[in-house]
């Protein structure tokens, strides 16, 4: 059983050519989740899917249905355990995925296990099963792409489209009581300057996870562009906003980034990284998010014109171009 696994991933690693890594740790997973579903087998009895008796086929399904259960949970929790570890306070759909993912693994256990029962009686029927596993995998592909469309690649934050659409729903769910961060980083183009852009692009990384510590499972945090993010933070006062503004400022402030100056040896960057920070208040800073947005981005320029490592609250609502006609 083992070997076919292996065998099975590694012509699907041929054809995919994901990085390595991950496909060593899904197969493994994959691995430990056929042999828990072997143990329950072995355990309950193998289903022979012989009888025509309804009380013996019964049994044969529960038994069946327990193998694939034992299957789906034993990936599930080490997946789940591999996140706990690595990602600074992963959320519920980090860890477990989404309703409509877990759906769409268990669909894809049954009709495996639905396979393997044809196989017994009639072989030839198999082949009937081929489009519909063929539906499954282009549904998984989609929402694969559909996760790497919405990623910033180099951070893993939120990328712009991905961060829009989620905080717009965000932001109606808390009924319009959040607050709104808007950061960039000061004199960035002095660190590709001076080290390089591989140690740009790591003083980024390095950001990122700053704003992942300082928030919280449900704030959304992404990047903006270029070395600017932005942080929704949904049901926070403006006293709490200002305060993980700060907090952020501070860290940023105090990074230290190991990284490769552009001749490829070994540097710390240590010197102050400095951040400066707009920060909106919905509703009183705008009624939607392109608003809020604008009035917080308008904040972000102020605190740069004003001596840059700062804070800046918005003062009123920014009225669009397009409201500005109206």
């Amino acid at each position: 059983m083992a070997l076919v696994v292996i065998a099975i991933r590694t012509q699907r690693y041929l054809i995919a050519r994901r990085p390595l890594f991950r496909f060593a740790f899904s197969t493994s997973s994959i691995l430990l989740a056929a042999l828990s579903a072997h143990e329950v087998l072995d355990l309950l009895g193998t289903p022979a899917w012989t009888s025509a008796h309804p009380l013996t086929m019964l049994a044969e399904a529960g038994t069946t249905a327990a193998a694939g259960f034992s299957y789906g949970l034993t990936q599930l929790l080490v997946v789940a355990g591999v996140i706990a570890l690595s990602t600074p306070k992963p959320d519920l759909t980090e860890l477990f995925g989404t309703a409509p993912d877990n759906a769409l693994e268990a669909m894809t256990v049954a009709l495996g296990a639905v396979a393997a029962v044809v196989l017994i009686h009639n072989p030839f029927l198999a082949f009937a099963l081929v489009p519909v596993a063929a539906v499954l995998n282009r549904i998984a592909l989609l929402r694969q792409l559909e996760r790497d469309a919405s990623t910033d690649a180099l951070t893993g934050l939120l990328n712009r489209r991905g961060w829009l659409d989620r905080a717009n729903r965000t932001l109606v769910r808390a009924d319009h009581q959040a607050a709104l961060l808007m950061l960039d980083l000061d004199h960035f183009k002095s660190i590709n300057d001076t080290y390089g852009h591989v140690a740009g692009d790591d003083v980024l990384r390095a950001v990122a996870e700053v704003l992942r510590e300082s928030t919280r499972a449900g704030d959304l945090v992404g990047r903006w562009g270029g070395e600017e993010f932005i942080v929704l933070l949904p049901e926070v006062s403006r006293l709490e906003a200002h305060t993980v503004a700060e907090r952020i400022r501070a860290r940023v402030r105090d990074m230290q980034v190991p990284t490769t100056h552009r001749r490829g040896g070994h540097v710390v960057i240590i010197d102050d990284r400095t951040t400066s920070v707009g920060l909106g208040i919905s509703p009183d800073h705008g009624p939607d998010l392109d608003s809020l947005v604008a009035a917080t981005d308008a904040a972000l320029y102020r605190a740069k014109e004003s001596g840059r490592d700062r804070v800046e609250a918005a003062e009123a609502a920014v009225r669009l171009p397009e409201q500005r006609e109206a």
